[in-house]
Formats: C-alpha cells, sequence, structure tokens
C-alpha cells in the first residue's frame, strides 16, 4: 500500500491513544422497581434495593415486599395505572397534585410531590407526611414509607428522622406532620 501511494513505511510501531470517554450525566431512571425493607424501627432505618422496571417481567421477581415506582415526568404513560409510588419533582402545590393523583389512579398507595415547602409525601388512606426544606430525594423515601405502611404502621408512628440505604447513599430525611 506504501509502495501504490509513493510513501516509506513508518519506522516506528503508532502510539495507541484512547479516545476519551465523553462526560455523560446519568439521570435516575424514571421508573424503577424498588424492594424496600425494615433494618431497625427505633432509629427507622430502611434499605432499597433498586431493578429496571423491566425486571417486572421477570418470573422469579417478588412483588410481595416491592412496589414499582414511577416518575410523574416519565414519558411512558403506560407505567401510571401500575404504580405503587408515583413522584413528582416540582409542583407549585403538592396537597393538590398528591390529592388529585391518588384519586385518578386508584391502584396507586403513595404519592410523593416536591413544592417551595419540601416534599409531601400521602396515602391513598389519607395520611400525609411532610419532609421539609432543603428536602432529601423523596423518590427514595417515598417507598421506604410504602413499606413501612405494608408493615400495618402509621406514618405518625414513625420517628422526626429517618436513614434510607440505597446502594452507598445514606440519605437522612427529618419528618414532620402534614397540615391538615
Amino acid at each position: 500500500m506504501y509502495d501504490l501511494l509513493g510513501l516509506s513505511p513508518p519506522t516506528t510501531a503508532p502510539e495507541d491513544r484512547p479516545v476519551p470517554a465523553p462526560a455523560v450525566a446519568l439521570s435516575d431512571p424514571r421508573t424503577t422497581f424498588v424492594r424496600a425493607t425494615i433494618e431497625s424501627t427505633d432509629p427507622a432505618t430502611f434499605a432499597l434495593e433498586r431493578r429496571p422496571s423491566g425486571s417486572l417481567r421477570s418470573p422469579s421477581t417478588d412483588r410481595r415486599d416491592s412496589c414499582l415506582v414511577v416518575d410523574a415526568a416519565n414519558p411512558r404513560t403506560e407505567h401510571l395505572p401500575l404504580a405503587d409510588v408515583i413522584v413528582h419533582h416540582a409542583v407549585a402545590d403538592a396537597e393538590s397534585w398528591t390529592t388529585a393523583t391518588l384519586a385518578a389512579l386508584p391502584g396507586c398507595q403513595l404519592a410523593a410531590a416536591r413544592d417551595r415547602r419540601g416534599w409531601l409525601i400521602a396515602g391513598v388512606d389519607g395520611q400525609r407526611i411532610r419532609v421539609p426544606a432543603p428536602a432529601s430525594d423523596g423518590a427514595l423515601l417515598a417507598p421506604a414509607l410504602r413499606a413501612w405502611l405494608a408493615d400495618d404502621r402509621k406514618l405518625a408512628e414513625l420517628p422526626a428522622t429517618v436513614t434510607v440505604r440505597s446502594g452507598a447513599r445514606d440519605i437522612r430525611a427529618t419528618l414532620e406532620p402534614a397540615d391538615p
């Protein structure tokens, strides 16, 4: 090939320079299947195991102590009717949004919404709790609180501070009763 082009071949081996990996900001998935377990009740500590929502199709998936968490910003609306927990990261009025969401989706057990005051987490049975601003991640806190309710407990029985472990993250949240 070099002869055809009238060039001499190189005398040294080519230098291997890897192409730099592009910097990509990864966002949290919009729909996750979450297994939440209560590690301790005093202090309240929860462990979360989050998996892609596609794991719902696996025959080995046990839904008894797990829930489907759907972000309201998810463009795949077919997940909404299946959701156990729905999360919205920015609303003007969390009380109105959680009430309307729970009324519109009867299979949903908890709705969590963040407004200027922090997170409001509301249950279909009327139980509500607020995580004041600056608040932790309600998308991680809500499935933990669902595990608490599934254990026949009331949100009002939670201590003022809870810890949620998800992978390498430990999130501490201060809870307070929601205004009626």
